[in-house]
């Protein structure tokens, strides 16, 4: 690694950064913009995509020539929520402690972005030998969202990039590996009645209660399939909101279970989603379809974000051991990226960033100095490593 960067325009970035709420599903226009002014006209291209809503935008920009085995860092804009946190400080004004950055989205994953943006003028007049792409994306805390119109994009070009690395906080180290989450409500509509004439009734509370004892068995059955590099090491799933009923007295006619499930890589896919609802349509649906025959289920998903699987070889991971000079191992992380999305559209990605995971979405949220100096020097290596001579 070079060595330690000045962080001044770093620092100008991040706190000008933070200055803008962009919670998940609002409006990431200021960002975009401060990005869009950072890089000018400067770049060889510079893409705005925006979500149909038009609050929030993508932007991709590409340094250096339009050929192949190109190389995206990749960011998030957008922040967890500040309700209900108890803030020392007001979260979207940087504050200095010590050798601490404290503000909403200085970890994840604003320090990041600052560093990026600190480096376009690297960017600018380095003779890159492939192209870099800086991408910015929306709504990555709601499903890695954005994300997926961006890799669409990239991946019909000519010469779309052959390595991702995301810079999502990983304390400057290595992870190639992370587990899928999906998501999923289902909807129970029985028939109504008095509570002292269950058998008049389809009671869908039931239904739902019925089906939540079939996921918690499957959850146990889980356990025996495990992969030791994750924490815990077997696919989890979490029952997390159940609605039905009005009185003590009327039989629910309709209720809603919301449960996720976070599978190892080796386990992702449809499977598990398939085995429960075949078990809700041909098990707790006929039985109350039994009692009155025009019950129903409707089946939705919120969200489904892919699992990151480790490469063999991988290009993005050679990539960044280079960058980093480190031979120390990859590990897992246990939370999802927007890395996924661009795996699986066939591009080698890798997760490696500023910051500490466990700090984030916390009130008084902080990134360490020293952080934001490893991942500012990793921009300057990165851009060395790709140009010629």
């Amino acid at each position: 690694m070079s060595e330690p960067t000045e962080l001044a325009g770093v620092l100008d970035h991040l706190r000008a950064l933070v200055a803008s709420d962009t919670t998940s599903g609002g409006s990431n226009l200021a960002v975009v913009e401060r990005a869009r002014d950072a890089i000018g006209d400067r770049a060889q291209e510079v893409v705005i995509q925006r979500h149909p809503d038009g609050d929030r935008a993508n932007l991709l920009a590409r340094f250096g020539p339009d050929g192949p085995d190109g190389v995206v860092v990749s960011s998030h804009t957008d922040c967890v929520p500040v309700t209900g946190q108890d803030w020392a400080t007001d979260p979207f004004e940087l504050v200095e402690s010590d050798d601490r950055l404290v503000g909403r989205g200085t970890t994840d994953m604003k320090g990041h972005i600052a560093c990026v943006l600190d480096s376009v003028d690297e960017l600018v007049v380095a003779d890159l030998a492939v192209p870099i792409w800086v991408a910015l994306s929306y709504d990555e805390e709601l499903g890695a969202l954005g994300a997926v119109p961006i890799a669409e994009e990239l991946v019909q070009r000519d010469h779309p990039p052959a390595r991702v690395v995301v810079g999502e906080p990983t304390s400057m180290g290595i992870v190639n590996a992370h587990k899928s989450v999906r998501a999923y409500t289902y909807t129970f509509r029985g028939l109504g009645g008095h509570s002292s004439q269950p058998d008049g009734g389809a009671n869908a509370l039931r239904a739902v209660i019925r089906l939540g004892g079939f996921i918690d068995d499957l959850a146990d059955e889980q356990r025996h399939t495990t992969d030791d590099r994750f924490e815990p090491p077997f696919t989890t799933f979490n029952l997390a909101i159940a609605s039905a009923g009005t009185a003590i007295n009327i039989i629910p006619d309709r209720a809603d279970l919301t449960f996720e499930y976070r599978a190892l890589p080796s386990e992702d896919g449809p499977a598990l989603a398939d085995r429960i609802e075949a078990h809700a349509r041909e098990v707790v649906l006929a039985e109350l379809q039994r009692t009155h025959p025009g019950s129903t289920l409707e089946v939705t998903s919120p969200g489904i974000l892919p699992a990151l699987s480790d490469e063999p070889g991988g290009a993005a991971e050679a990539l960044v051991r280079n960058v980093l000079g480190t031979g120390s191992p990859a590990r897992t992380a246990p939370f999802g990226t927007d890395a996924a999305r661009f795996q699986a559209v066939g591009m080698s990605a890798v997760v490696c960033g500023p910051g500490n995971i466990d700090i984030a979405h916390r009130p008084d949220e902080w990134i360490a100095r020293d952080q934001l100096v490893q991942g500012r020097a990793f921009m300057t290596d990165l851009v060395a490593a790709l140009s010629h001579g």
